[in-house]
């Protein structure tokens, strides 16, 4: 009998050992997802080495760089969530908040960001938000009088539309007209052409990823000493960015992140708390997309 428990806890150590190299639990540490996933949702991550399905639209867990030592090498790194927006290969183009938008320097309808309105009118959010069903865009804080929520473009419209003085509802940043870059995210292998919109990027992961002496300087792009007008990347690069402009250390703080800086997929949400409503109880073990 003694020998049954013992062989049972060895494999048991064994399952939970080979459970934790394929995937594990994780804590989310700060907001920014909102309301795909939310500030201390405990969510399981599929690790990077066993997960090679990785798409755009993707939410994923990682390193990203903290400090420098003046070489643009990071000093640190801590764990982020954000969702993956631009895949090696694509082209993307941003905005003067390094925001995502369509061509002609729109941010795209479906993109979260931040939105304020008259605190006197949150009963009447509040409710439409929930009789529509347009998902758990809880109240995130605070600006003077007004309340902010993240909202994508068409439910900011919705609520303008349904209120006759549309609620005073307003983005909490507005881009400046005229400045947009258009970027291609650098594939391994791919050529890239230097221009004055992705230059600051590509200097900087040269210098953080490529172990490459690199500089911006005269508008230039000096690599090693010489100027570059086009590079081939070693590694895959994507363009990570959260739902909304709450703790932004994604893509738009942290520049190009390579394969090898995702630590891991998010798959399921296993546990979700509210200090004001509660135990979310609809999100714990609903996939995450």
């Amino acid at each position: 009998m003694r020998r049954f428990w013992v062989a049972l806890a060895i494999f048991a150590a064994v399952a939970a050992a080979a459970w934790l190299g394929i995937c594990r639990p994780y804590t989310l540490p700060m907001g920014g997802m909102e309301p795909t996933l939310y500030r201390g949702d405990k969510v399981l991550v599929v690790k990077r080495w066993c997960d090679r399905r990785l798409r755009r639209g993707d939410v994923v867990v990682y390193d990203a760089p903290i400090g420098g030592d003046g070489t643009g090498r990071a000093a640190a790194t801590e764990q982020c969530v954000a969702r993956v927006a631009a895949m090696p290969g694509d082209t993307i183009h941003l905005d003067s908040a390094m925001c995502l938008t369509d061509g002609d320097g729109r941010r795209l309808p479906y993109r979260r960001m931040l939105y304020a309105y008259d605190s006197r009118y949150d009963t009447a959010v509040t409710a439409m938000l929930r009789r529509h069903d347009f998902g758990l865009c809880e109240l995130l804080g605070y600006s003077g009088d007004d309340f902010v929520r993240a909202l994508t473009g068409d439910e900011a419209h919705f609520l303008r539309l349904a209120n006759p003085d549309g609620l005073g509802i307003r983005p909490m940043h507005t881009p400046q007209p005229g400045r947009f870059a258009t970027v291609v995210i650098p594939a391994k292998g791919q050529r890239i052409d230097v221009t004055p919109g992705n230059m600051h990027l590509l200097c900087q992961a040269l210098r953080r990823y490529e172990d490459c002496a690199a500089e911006v300087a005269g508008g230039r792009l000096i690599v090693d000493g010489r100027e570059a007008k086009a590079l081939i990347f070693g590694r895959d690069y994507y363009w990570l960015q959260s739902e909304n402009v709450m703790d932004i250390n994604d893509s738009r703080l942290c520049g190009l992140m390579p394969r090898e800086a995702l630590d891991g997929r998010v798959a399921v949400t296993l546990f979700s708390h509210s200090p004001s409503q509660g135990v979310r109880w609809r999100r714990i073990f609903s996939p995450v997309q």
